[in-house]
């Protein structure tokens, strides 16, 4: 089966999936009111308010179960259903009413995240659109922040993609206690009629809004891109500098601290380091990042440039879940180094040093490559990464390790002091 192929079946599934349940809401709507005879009853919408609110609880739990739904399963607008609640229930009930449902919604998603991976993001949204979200909130956490402020980002996918990256659960939550508020209290209030009746005077208002709100919603989705990168840098700009991180190991005077966490630069001696000290650990990124499932480790390093690869929908949060583990165990741990995932590993507290060869270290480096096995596709690219961590490191606060020619992770580490202990070492 062709990958065009798999696509469409994929949607024709979400497609029935979709109609399914909206029929079985209608259904579950519908059939209590016909069976009581209730339908027969409504002539007008201040009936059809008298009827539901005759429900009593279940209608408020009615209400609820909608709005949750739209938040996790059903594309129906959050607009449509909340000025609805706001015309049954009045603005303040709707208002509550509808921050319960949605804050639960998007609490399930973000753990619907955290629990299935990446693979939910590509079913609801596409691999495209996935990719695109996954990318711009690893960023930073605040552009999920501002994302949640601006009404034309996708809030229930991004609480989805927030659980996929990993992000932390206590600024999850503080985001949408802060964000969810504000469009909630305006569709209810503004679609209530109590701030502006839609009778007398609030007729020409309310034809001006919406002519407003119809250029605005043109210029959204005509201007996006721009827009996007406008909150994506914004974000950048707000984010707190980190303070000066401590040092992360046991040295040699015995002093216990934390785990030294190294972003390392390929090349550095971090698999050597690992092999040879029972305190170090080397999470090589690609066995978390790919499915490595069928794939033997001694050929980890052959695999690097391979375009066959198959990425690992659990990723990034196997591989959060793994520092964070091996951090507990070892003194010293080697991770990935890559910009795009240099904020993911802030956003979940991991403190760390970028570790990169000085200019003149880097011509012998390519040698190196070449004996460990690394393919000519990895190759070839490896020029153009350490310009790119050499431009970083220039405007990135956070400590740096420079290795200087002949010299390895290993010599840096037994220089500065720290205690690492051979593996073959006898009591």
């Amino acid at each position: 089966m062709s990958k065009m192929q798999k696509e469409t079946k994929t949607k024709i599934i979400k497609i029935c999936i979709i109609v399914v349940a909206l029929i079985l809401l209608a259904l579950a709507i519908y059939l209590p009111l016909e069976l009581t005879g209730t339908i027969d009853k409504i002539d007008s919408a201040e009936e059809l308010r008298d009827v539901i609110l005759s429900w009593g609880a279940y209608s408020y739990l009615l209400f609820v179960v909608i709005q949750f739904l739209q938040v996790t399963f059903l594309p129906l607008p959050a607009v449509v259903t909340t000025v609805a609640g706001a015309l049954v229930f009045g603005p303040w009930i709707t208002f509550g009413l509808s921050f319960l449902a949605v804050m639960l919604g998007s609490v399930f998603g973000f753990f619907l995240g955290r629990k299935i991976g990446r693979k939910l993001v590509v079913w609801v949204a596409g691999e495209k659109d996935a990719k695109k979200w996954e990318e711009k909130l690893n960023r930073g956490k605040y552009v999920y922040f501002l994302m949640m402020l601006f009404p034309i980002f996708p809030d229930d996918i991004l609480c989805i993609v927030a659980g996929c990256i990993g992000m932390d659960w206590k600024f999850f939550l503080i985001t949408n206690l802060i964000t969810r508020p504000i469009s909630i209290g305006m569709t209810c209030f503004l679609g209530s009629g109590q701030i502006i009746p839609f009778s007398g005077w609030g007729i020409p208002v309310w034809i001006v809004l919406v002519v407003l709100a119809g250029v605005v919603f043109y210029l959204s989705f005509k201007y996006q891109p721009q827009i996007e990168e406008f909150v994506t840098n914004l974000a950048g700009k707000m984010r707190l500098k980190k303070k000066k991180i401590k040092t992360n190991s046991i040295k040699a005077g015995g002093e216990k601290t934390k785990a030294l966490v190294i972003a390392g630069f390929a090349g550095i001696g971090k698999t050597y380091l690992a092999n040879k000290y029972k305190n170090v650990a080397d999470l090589e990124s690609s066995a978390y990042y790919y499915d490595y499932s069928k794939v033997d480790p001694s050929d980890y390093e052959k695999m690097k440039g391979d375009p066959n690869r198959v990425l690992n929908p659990d990723f990034p949060q196997n591989y959060i879940k793994a520092i964070k583990k091996a951090t507990k165990k070892y003194d010293i741990v080697c991770v990935w180094l890559k910009i795009e995932v240099l904020p993911l590993y802030e956003k979940n507290d991991i403190d760390y040093q970028i570790c990169i060869p000085s200019r003149e270290a880097f011509k012998d480096y390519k040698k190196r490559y070449v004996e460990r096995g690394n393919s000519e596709r990895w190759l070839s690219k490896i020029d153009s990464s350490y310009e790119k961590y050499v431009k970083y490191l220039e405007s990135d606060s956070h400590k740096k390790i420079i290795l200087e020619p002949d010299e390895t992770i290993e010599d840096w580490l037994l220089k500065n002091g720290y205690k690492l202990e051979l593996k073959n070492k006898k009591k």
